[in-house]
């Protein structure tokens, strides 16, 4: 979450047009609010995780999305949040370290943006390139959706799983 505020704090004079959102009500939430409020952040809000059957409504109404990883525990870690952005159809930025799980993602996809972790400037830089393009995202956002129906899609793994107990 600190690279996000570093990133809020980037946007807010280079694009205050640039909302963030935040949802969850995690253990840090006091401490990111009190953070939020420090610093002046008027581009960050803080909102309640919506419930499971509202996840679905809030990833589209996203025009881009954020996945940051903690560089010391994402080497062979994926977030779920990735599959369930893709799967709606939006793109995203991540932070990961080249040759990470998620990297690798980005490379066989194409349906999102990869910058390295703890780098602002990077992380800015991205979320504004999609901010701008319009086409950009809805290419991204299709070859997420794409990747998810051939790769990840209930049939498809469930279909796998019969194949692997009948062998």
């Amino acid at each position: 979450l600190g690279q996000v505020i570093a990133l809020a704090e980037l946007l807010a004079t280079r694009r205050p047009d640039i909302e963030i959102i935040l949802r969850g009500s995690g253990s840090q939430i006091s401490a990111l609010a009190a953070e939020i409020e420090h610093l002046g952040l008027h581009n960050v809000r803080l909102t309640e995780l919506l419930p499971h059957e509202g996840l679905g409504a809030a990833l589209v109404a996203g025009d881009v999305h954020l996945v940051p990883q903690n560089p010391d525990a994402a080497a062979f870690a994926v977030p779920s949040k990735a599959f369930n952005i893709m799967a709606v159809g939006r793109p995203f930025v991540a932070t990961a370290l080249p040759g990470t799980v998620l990297w690798r993602l980005q490379e066989a996809t194409g349906a999102f943006l990869c910058v390295p972790p703890n780098d602002p400037e990077a992380f800015a830089g991205a979320v504004m390139k999609l901010a701008d393009d319009r086409q950009l995202r809805d290419e991204l956002g299709r070859r997420g959706r794409h990747f998810v129906e051939r790769h990840c899609a209930k049939p498809k793994v469930l279909g796998d799983f019969v194949s692997r107990l009948d062998a």
